[in-house]
């Protein structure tokens, strides 16, 4: 059996799930953004990217593996890798 690796969070930190049709896992938590795809954990926070805040509330994958990230300070969108933020109604 295949050793299945620990999200790089804290159990009680998740706060959302989203499956891309890329295949990619996208975990939302209290202290950032995580992707698991082919065995490997990437984790994106306010440090290393332009997540608009490390507190992740919602998460919505797109049939085009648009991903939209609600987080405490604002909205993103990652489309084909481009990062777009938006932290007031209707402007980027």
């Amino acid at each position: 059996m295949a050793e299945v690796q620990h999200p790089p969070v804290s159990d009680v930190g998740i706060t959302a799930l989203g499956a891309a049709t890329d295949g990619a896992m996208w975990v939302g938590a209290i202290d950032g953004l995580l992707r698991f795809k082919d065995g490997e954990w990437q984790v994106f926070t306010t440090d290393n990217s332009p997540l608009p805040h490390n507190w992740v509330w919602s998460i919505s994958t797109q049939p085009d593996s648009t991903v939209w990230v609600g987080t405490e300070n604002g909205l993103a969108r990652i489309q084909e890798g481009q990062w777009q933020i938006f932290t007031e109604r209707g402007k980027p």
